[in-house]
């Protein structure tokens, strides 16, 4: 019975995050290898990724691991993906070729799923699998079974006040040329039904904040034959043992800092007080007045145009020292015995010179 296994967000990475007690670095291929393992017993034929395979989308530490990983299911089982925004280096699809995913593809570890549909008659008549990668549209679906993977805010709920979202149940009712509808990007596990169509998000594979403290990690498979969907649970920690939320304590602290240092400066200002850039910026040269340098504040002055105070101090010191030498030169030819050079050095070289001629 030929079947499709399905997650999203599993975020690869060669960092630890500061939320994790334990190394996810190493934690992370484990839990990959069960997915890939199990999703073979359960007789699939490919594993489907609904985007952010990785982290970071380049990385030569994760690269060479990855391609490592993938080359070890060769033969056993496909992956198949589309772009996620953590996929996509800063966010620009023309250079997704050079992204880890892009150069996988490149070596066929990976198939990229598009616009063009990826049939699947080898596997089960009538079924084609269409991909959206982050920020495109989803493609329109041809004849017989279809199934769209996509990478898209897509959510069941209002994750935070003012998030801007496409409702899952509305988002499946405007598509209903796809029998099944796989999103990524939501960090959030949904599985949601409208007659015998459904849309679904497996949430992070990989729990890599505190607040996904509760997700249990999880993969989807698709049969092929009768359309039957299963969950199949990974093996995961209790959160207390390999999560911490130390850092968000540390994190409510320094934010109540912050909001301290604002509140007194905002609360006494009013619509009749006018700040200007100059006198911020000539406090700023003077209270730091014995680490810049006069060139620094020419600098400064140059490139914002404002004439400093610092810089009329420190040009009024260089004529005061450029006028202290002057005097001190005149000086010294007053005491300068009638006759002797002024240059000892200049003097001895002429001396030199004629004694060899």
């Amino acid at each position: 019975m030929a079947k499709l296994a399905f997650l999203s967000d599993i975020h690869l990475s060669s960092q630890n995050p500061l939320c994790r007690k334990d190394d996810l670095r190493e934690v992370q291929w484990l839990k990959l290898a069960q997915v890939y393992s199990r999703a073979i017993e359960d007789k699939a034929k490919a594993v489907v990724v609904a985007g952010d395979f990785v982290d970071v989308a380049c990385s030569w530490t994760l690269l060479p691991k990855l391609a490592n990983f993938l080359n070890s299911q060769r033969g056993k089982i496909e992956t198949l993906a589309v772009f996620g925004q953590h996929d996509t280096y800063m966010y620009d699809a023309t250079g997704r070729k050079k992204t880890i995913v892009g150069s996988l593809a490149e070596a066929g570890l990976i198939r990229v799923l598009g616009e063009e549909p990826l049939r699947l008659d080898n596997w089960a008549d009538g079924w084609s699998v269409y991909g959206a990668s982050y920020g495109q549209q989803p493609p329109k679906p041809g004849k017989g079974s279809c199934v769209l993977v996509i990478h898209a805010p897509i959510s069941n709920q209002e994750l935070w006040a003012g998030q801007n979202y496409f409702d899952a149940k509305k988002y499946l009712a405007e598509h209903p040329g796809y029998k099944l509808i796989v999103c990524g990007d939501i960090h959030r596990s949904f599985d949601i039904s409208l007659g015998s169509r459904r849309i679904i998000n497996t949430g992070p594979l990989l729990r890599r904040k505190a607040d996904e403290a509760d997700q249990q990690p999880h993969f989807y498979t698709l049969s092929l034959v009768d359309e039957t969907i299963k969950k199949i649970s990974i093996d995961f920690s209790a959160a207390e043992d390999v999560i911490s939320r130390e850092h968000l304590e540390r994190e409510r602290a320094y934010d109540k800092l912050i909001e301290s240092m604002q509140t007194p400066q905002q609360a006494s200002l009013d619509s009749s007080t006018e700040i200007k850039f100059s006198d911020t910026l000539n406090e700023v040269a003077a209270a730091n007045r014995q680490k810049i340098t006069p060139s620094v504040v020419r600098l400064l002055s140059a490139i914002t145009g404002v004439t400093l105070e610092e810089t009329k101090r420190a040009d009024s010191k260089q004529k005061a020292a450029a006028k202290a030498g002057r005097s001190s030169h005149v000086g010294d030819d007053r005491t300068q015995p009638k006759g002797q050079s002024k240059n000892p050095q200049r003097t001895a070289g002429k001396t030199s010179g004629r004694s060899k001629s």
